[in-house]
């Protein structure tokens, strides 16, 4: 019997597949009573259930800690530090990610598969570099910016502080990402205590029978 974790909801879907077997008395139980092989199929689902939601509370826990590649500078782009979730997508599947939905997925596909990002709307892409800004979405987030164009330097928004200049974007024509594999290893990671979940919820039914 096959119990799959699926990493979905991005454009490239890997499978994570974790195998049960039943024991020798589970399976005799369930031979004499043909009305335990529905239970066990529910137990199953609720299981699997059990089990991807606490899988994406770990996988979030371990990247607002920056084990995923991802430091919190960057899981705070997005939102993405709390949108990784678990959640079912039929009695057999159970997917752990950023729904495809969040303002985040888009974000949290680009650091997973890496790839170049350009603008969409804008002429420029504005790339945050100080932690006020890294806290913030865009720079319409942040009051007083000035643009400062450079020759032969990208422009960059600051504040003018006095005699000081303080620096929170660079406007760049594009930004090529790196693929970290953040979701991909969380979820490597996580495999032990979902299927610690799911195999004690079958462990639970079948001690009462």
């Amino acid at each position: 019997m096959f119990i799959p974790f699926i990493i979905a909801q991005f454009p490239e879907t890997t499978m994570a597949v974790v195998t049960f077997e039943l024991g020798p008395e589970t399976r005799e139980k369930i031979a004499r009573d043909a009305s335990l092989a529905d239970q066990f199929a529910s137990v199953l689902a609720s299981g699997l259930g059990h089990a991807v939601a606490a899988g994406g509370d770990g996988v979030k826990q371990r990247l607002n800690q920056g084990e995923l590649g991802l430091t919190m500078q960057h899981a705070g782009q997005g939102g993405l530090g709390d949108a990784v979730r678990g959640w079912m997508i039929d009695p057999e599947l159970g997917a752990i990610g950023v729904p495809g939905n969040h303002p985040a997925a888009a974000y949290a596909a680009i650091h997973e598969y890496g790839g170049t990002i350009t603008p969409k709307h804008a002429k420029a892409l504005a790339v945050p570099i100080s932690t006020e800004a890294r806290l913030c979405t865009s720079p319409r987030d942040m009051a007083d910016l000035v643009l400062i164009k450079r020759p032969g330097k990208a422009p960059i928004l600051a504040r003018i502080l006095g005699d000081r200049v303080e620096v929170h974007w660079v406007l760049l024509a594009s930004v090529t990402i790196k693929p970290t594999h953040w979701l991909s290893r969380g979820v490597e990671l996580e495999l032990p205590t979902m299927c610690g979940v799911l195999q004690a919820d079958i462990d639970a039914w079948s001690d009462k029978w």
